[in-house]
């Protein structure tokens, strides 16, 4: 453990000397503008970064401590302590963003993730500030161009005037005009400003003495055409000068305008083109069928320039939430036919180490190459793989995993497109530990009924504002991926989704899916799941909307011996209302919302519903009232339960520092006639600019934590209280 950290820190020392030498070499753009570099342009497009840019902090740090009934933390007696350290930190260091995150507790109630550190680099913040620092560059491009249009205008006007004397033939006249003319340009004094220019100092009244006496006419002609000489060089310089930074500005608004677009090799475009960099905690997603839906500690980095890189390497973790109640831990330990994913194959513990490459842009049209190997040591079985189905099995102590994939996409045009991931596994056992990466890449692409193909396209519809997306997939029955979470093999899957804006305030959306497995009729039975969606947005004014959907589900279990099959039926509806009414002293919202599911098994049937209202009434001058009543009905084969929950909350400012919030609740069991009361408190004080507290307690109630609570679990010690404070910096 020690030695990880160790390894991190270092990491992190390493990554920012090292951007804070290749960032300190930037210089002002002004500092080497030479016609010759003309084409190098770009390789100083951003200012040097102030003293002040080079090293910035601040963030939210909380530590807080929770005691009492804690539904997602195991206790015998029911009362539990918890406590907790979590913060978000952003860290800038010579003008390069970080965000560094973490989360440090006692609980262990989601395996692998309650203690963790992550350092990313901050990409959106980098890029704006880079879009921030250009747009300030083509500002001053624009001032620097006026000041020397100005100068231009004068001299050439200046040019002018001396012609116009050429034509007068009267020594004391020219004399008399050149006194009462427009004050002379100062040359020397406004060119100064711009010696980064390198432009020419040209004193023009340093080329001829204009004095009172009576000289010729034709030598004041002469001195007269040097200086229209000199002026018109001046002109010229100044026109040059322009020129280069009209195409210096235009070059600058190419890349301002331009999205994901490598137009130079230099450091801003290639720290720009960094979408991800990430070590710690991470959760990649390169492809749905290659690396997806896993946590991993380790390293996570995705480039996408001239050609597109993505590297992952570290060990995954299981990102499953365990909740006490047994109905959800029963799914824990088996395949779960009705949604076809398979928690019994977590893939968690196992390091991999996958890396991507390719040319094109990942939204855009592109062909990559995936290459993910994967080991897995210890006492960690390979239950729920496809080619071990008992639990009875010998846990197999070694394995590995290659996994190779093929990733295209092709932009039909600006509104379609069509995707395809095509993947080829291969996993070995303790027998060949020794398998070498060519060794294990070249069986998995010989491996028979180890394939996964998923295929994706969209089509968009303009002038009709409708969207269509179809998908086919299909996992054979021995692929094996260790990059891949939940997901089950032997399955063959094909859906589609349509969205259509039937108006401005009317949206409809349909979809339909269709999967099943036992592909290779291996088992003697075959589940067919089909589902299908409607739903329905009308918001006939902006602050109202009503969302409507319904959602059946037919779960067929079909057995080949006796050629059978039984349907469990299911279906899904919900409702919901909401509507916003604003004004300059208060904001309401009411919302409205009503669900229903009726589920069915081989031998049971149960039917849920859950109706809810609430309002929050809000005040500029801090108070807010917030009112919810909720009613449910269960009725399963363990009996009907019909409870109805009412939740107030008043919260008013106690002084300019801090706040109270004071809960009542009330529930209430219509089977059983019985009701209780439940209620809470929650203060919250400012003690300085960057130090706040917070204190709450609440008594629980049946119908508090999704209605999954109990009676008997809140009878020993029903309350829960936490304390927790926050720095701001």
């Amino acid at each position: 453990m020690k030695a990880n950290k160790y390894f991190y820190l270092f990491l992190i020392l390493f990554c920012g000397q090292i951007c804070s030498l290749v960032y300190g070499q930037s210089n002002d753009y002004l500092k080497s503008i030479n016609k010759d570099k003309l084409t190098e342009f770009g390789k100083n497009i951003l200012p040097q970064p102030n003293k002040a840019d080079l090293f910035k902090i601040n963030g939210t740090l909380n530590w807080e401590y929770n005691y009492g009934f804690i539904p997602y933390v195991a206790s015998d007696s029911g009362i539990a302590q918890v406590y907790r350290f979590n913060g978000n930190v952003n860290l800038q260091t010579a003008s390069i963003p970080w965000n560094v995150s973490y989360n440090f507790s006692n609980a262990q109630f989601a395996s692998g993730i309650t203690n963790y550190i992550n350092v990313a680099f901050d990409h959106h913040t980098f890029n704006n500030q880079l879009k921030s620092l250009r747009q300030k560059k083509i500002d001053s491009l624009n001032v620097n161009i006026n000041n020397l249009e100005t100068l231009k205008e004068k001299t050439n006007q200046r040019k002018y005037f001396y012609k116009e004397l050429l034509n007068i033939n009267n020594i004391d006249e020219i004399n008399r005009l050149l006194e009462d003319s427009i004050e002379e340009p100062q040359f020397n004094d406004s060119i100064a400003k711009y010696n980064s220019l390198n432009i020419s100092s040209h004193n023009i009244n340093s080329q001829i003495n204009l004095d009172n006496t009576k000289d010729e006419l034709n030598t004041k002609k002469r001195n007269l055409s040097s200086k229209i000489f000199e002026a018109e060089k001046v002109i010229y310089d100044l026109q040059d000068k322009i020129n280069y930074l009209k195409s210096l500005r235009e070059r600058v608004n190419q890349l301002q305008s331009s999205k994901d677009k490598f137009t130079h090799f230099n450091k801003e475009n290639l720290l720009g083109s960094v979408k991800k960099f990430k070590f710690g905690l991470t959760n990649p997603s390169l492809s749905p069928l290659f690396l997806n839906s896993l946590s991993v500690k380790g390293i996570d980095f995705e480039f996408e320039g001239p050609i597109y890189i993505a590297l992952v390497h570290g060990i995954t973790i299981n990102n499953m939430f365990r909740p006490l109640n047994p109905i959800e831990n029963s799914l824990s330990n088996q395949q779960n036919l009705f949604n076809f994913f398979d928690f019994g194959n977590q893939n968690f513990d196992k390091k991999i180490t996958a890396i991507k490459f390719g040319k094109g842009q990942k939204n855009g049209s592109h062909i990559y190459l995936g290459l993910l190997s994967g080991t897995k040591s210890g006492n960690n079985s390979l239950i729920g793989d496809a080619q071990i189905q008992s639990s009875t099995i010998t846990p197999i102590n070694d394995a590995s995993n290659y996994v190779i994939e093929l990733d295209a996409r092709l932009d039909i045009t600006k509104y379609q497109f069509i995707q395809v991931f095509y993947d080829k596994s291969f996993s070995n056992q303790a027998s060949e530990t020794n398998l070498s990466y060519v060794d294990g890449y070249s069986k998995a692409l010989k491996n028979d009924n180890a394939n996964a193909l998923l295929v994706n396209h969209k089509l968009r519809i303009k002038k009709l504002k409708t969207t269509i997306k179809s998908n086919f997939r299909l996992i054979e029955t021995y692929f094996n991926n260790y990059g891949l979470g939940f997901i089950r093999s032997d399955n063959l899957r094909y859906s589609f989704k349509t969205d259509h804006q039937l108006h401005k305030s009317l949206k409809l959306s349909f979809r339909y899916k269709k999967e099943q497995d036992n592909l290779l009729q291996m088992f003697d039975y075959n589940n067919i799941l089909t589902s299908a969606g409607a739903q329905i947005k009308l918001q006939p004014i902006k602050r109202l909307c009503l969302t409507i959907g319904y959602f059946p589900v037919i779960h067929e279990l079909k057995t080949i011996s006796t050629n059978s099959s039984m349907l469990n039926k299911n279906y899904i509806g919900n409702a919901v209302l909401s509507y916003i009414l604003n004004n300059k002293k208060m904001n309401q919202v009411f919302v409205g919302s009503a669900n229903t599911y009726l589920l069915t098994s081989d031998s049971t049937t149960g039917s849920y519903q859950t109706f809810q209202l609430s309002h929050d009434l809000s005040f500029n001058n801090g108070v807010r009232l917030t009112n919810a009543t909720q009613y449910f009905i269960v009725n399963n084969q363990d009996g009907e339960t019909q409870n109805t929950l009412l939740n107030s909350r008043f919260q008013f400012p106690v002084s300019k520092k801090s706040s109270l919030q004071l809960q009542g609740k009330y529930s209430y069991e219509i089977n059983d006639k019985s009701g209780e009361w439940g209620y809470g408190l929650n203060f919250n004080l400012k003690l300085s600019q960057f130090i706040g507290i917070n204190l709450s307690m609440e008594k629980l109630v049946q119908g508090d934590f999704y209605n999954s609570v109990t009676d008997q679990q809140t009878n020993n010690f029903p309350y829960y209280g936490q304390f927790q404070i926050t720095n701001n910096f």
